[in-house]
């Protein structure tokens, strides 16, 4: 590949470019399950529900083989209307497997944009969270709709009890009681991932209405490989049954300094919404192409947070600068351990260097990331 003059300031160790394979995104969890089938893939803050990488895996072929059997089709597009959550997660890799286009829908939309993103998708099915049906019942009839399927805290909390939907009318589902009644595989469907469509995704809307971007599975898939090969050096390795085995060429520490997680043993806390672009691809596929273990939370609390990485003795934590200024400024933060702290991701908007060094302070040992979009550049 020809020199760049960015080159000379390469990390040591890292490859310039990488070799993307053709698989579709969901081979990132089934990797997974394989490699790492009883490590913690989820740890919910609320209620602590736990999901193994055997068991997410598992929850998101069941929900695969539900959505066939209410006649979600490949290329179809599902809106996914939800917080930070296990059946975010279940949804996002079950409807990818069945061929079906994800649109994520950011849960604070007013009806207005949620309507216009409906209709501008073309989604027929909507998966929400019980508290905001009321978002979605004033549109449900004014768009392409044919399913909602509604699931609540309640299905994360032992007994683990459905959503009751009668209330909301024919043709609404429980999440819960989907899996419940779902046994045996989901139909095979074949995904070209250079030309099949995994993401709609939308934008901000800051020049007007947002406007849908579509990603095929080879895009989605590439992105998430660069940003975790940056992160954690070494390059991608595909085995004979077409699922990701162990990276080739790893630098590790005292040498790889920049790169200090392992895949397999990270254990990252997650606020950063996977209903954004960045959460899918750096928060949700992205530790899970590692292996990662994910304290998922639905909403930003600093001092819960701060907690879960004491609690959890997380490695890795991040999210955009208010994230950071956000612990920075708890009463009590000078006295949580932190220790175990190596890798700080920050992105969406820039750092400022008051918060910089105050997190470099409270965390001497981590690597602190930057990062931003060629966008912004």
């Amino acid at each position: 590949m020809e020199d760049r003059p960015w080159y000379a300031h390469w990390p040591r160790g890292l490859p310039v470019s990488l070799d993307y394979p053709s698989v579709p995104v969901h081979v990132f969890l089934q990797s997974a399950a394989k490699r790492y089938p009883d490590r913690p893939a989820i740890i919910f803050h609320i209620g602590e529900h736990t999901l193994t990488y055997a068991e997410l895996w598992d929850k998101a072929k069941r929900f695969a083989a539900a959505l066939a059997r209410l006649g979600v089709r490949k290329g179809e597009v599902v809106a996914v209307h939800l917080p930070n959550s296990p059946q975010f997660a279940i949804a996002y890799y079950g409807l990818l497997m069945l061929g079906a286009v994800f649109s994520p829908c950011f849960p604070l939309l007013s009806v207005k944009e949620l309507r216009h993103q409906l209709l501008d998708s073309r989604a027929r099915t909507i998966i929400t969270l019980d508290m905001f049906m009321d978002s979605v019942t004033p549109v449900r009839h004014d768009t392409e709709l044919r399913r909602v399927i509604v699931t609540g805290i309640q299905e994360n909390l032992p007994p683990y009890t459905p959503v009751d939907v009668k209330p909301y009318g024919p043709r609404t589902y429980s999440f819960q009681q989907l899996l419940n009644e779902t046994t045996g595989e989901p139909p095979v469907v074949k995904i070209d991932p250079e030309r099949d469509l995994a993401h709609l995704a939308y934008t901000g809307g800051t020049t007007g209405l947002s406007k849908g971007v579509m990603l095929t599975h080879k895009a989605v898939v590439s992105n998430v490989l660069q940003f975790a090969h940056w992160m954690g050096s070494g390059r991608p390795v595909l085995g004979p049954d077409g699922l990701f085995e162990e990276s080739a060429d790893r630098v590790v520490p005292p040498d790889g300094w920049e790169y200090p997680i392992e895949p397999g043993k990270t254990v990252l806390v997650i606020v950063v919404p996977w209903s954004h672009a960045m959460g899918t691809v750096g928060y949700l596929n992205n530790p899970v192409y590692g292996g990662t273990t994910m304290i998922v939370h639905p909403r930003f609390d600093a001092a819960a947070y701060a907690a879960d990485i004491v609690k959890y003795k997380a490695n890795v934590f991040g999210g955009a600068p208010q994230l950071l200024q956000g612990i920075i400024n708890l009463p009590d933060v000078e006295s949580m351990d932190f220790s175990s702290v190596r890798y700080i991701a920050s992105g969406a908007a820039p750092l400022p260097i008051e918060v910089l060094r105050r997190v470099e302070k409270l965390v001497p040992d981590a690597v602190l990331m930057e990062a931003y979009e060629i966008g912004r550049a």
